[in-house]
């Protein structure tokens, strides 16, 4: 996808050719590769096609529509995500459809991780999670040293007693309880601490403590 827009934009191909040459970019032409990708993902946000596929799905109570337009707004969506400033708005653009019922809505995020990632890679990260990723992770953090932030996150395993939804809670945004994380995302986060972040092959980048690396696992939006 990076390589389409870059290919489609005017100074894409040389950014291409540097890659392509050396394995890597000057921080320059790093910056003009974001500043290019930017400007793309405004587009998606502020095309004609998207505003009116928005518009349309607000207004419709047909479910085959409300999910073929979720699914044609699905790049508007990412890049909205990915914007501080219009990631505040995404629920607002993108409201809840109350007449698709639960499922249905459980439906259209599941939808949109499917597009994130494909279908194998979802359907086996998703369907495995709770009865097998889950538990053996679980399982090893007892091996952990105890303090705050473990046992915060552990804790969360008792504290929720609802199961979640593991898709819902990536895709979208994660409920933030009065106790902390709920029982899926926290034991997502206990993987930081399994896998505890370093700084090899990054002579210049500090090592950051495991739970400085949480906000660059998941981002806690309002």
């Amino acid at each position: 996808m990076v390589r389409d827009v870059l290919q489609s934009k005017l100074g894409g191909e040389k950014i291409l050719q540097e890659y392509a040459t050396t394995k890597t970019l000057m921080d320059g032409t790093r910056r003009q590769m974001v500043n290019l990708l930017v400007a793309d993902m405004i587009e998606q946000l502020t095309g004609e096609e998207c505003r009116e596929a928005i518009s349309f799905m607000k207004h419709s109570a047909d479910e085959s529509v409300v999910k073929e337009k979720m699914k044609a707004t699905f790049q508007c969506r990412q890049a909205m995500t990915r914007d501080q400033q219009a990631s505040s708005t995404v629920l607002d653009v993108f409201p809840r459809h109350p007449w698709l019922g639960k499922n249905n809505m459980s439906y259209l995020v599941d939808q949109d991780f499917t597009m994130m990632f494909g279908e194998e890679i979802s359907g086996k990260m998703l369907a495995r999670w709770p009865t097998f990723f889950k538990p053996r992770i679980l399982a090893d953090c007892k091996n952990l040293h105890s303090n705050v932030h473990v046992d915060d996150l552990l804790s969360a395993q008792q504290n929720s007693n609802e199961s979640g939804n593991f898709k819902r809670l990536t895709v979208t945004f994660a409920s933030f309880l009065p106790l902390g994380w709920d029982s899926d995302l926290s034991s997502i986060l206990l993987l930081v601490h399994l896998l505890p972040p370093t700084s090899k092959g990054h002579k210049k980048s500090a090592k950051i403590s495991s739970y400085q690396a949480v906000s660059h696992v998941v981002r806690y939006l309002k």
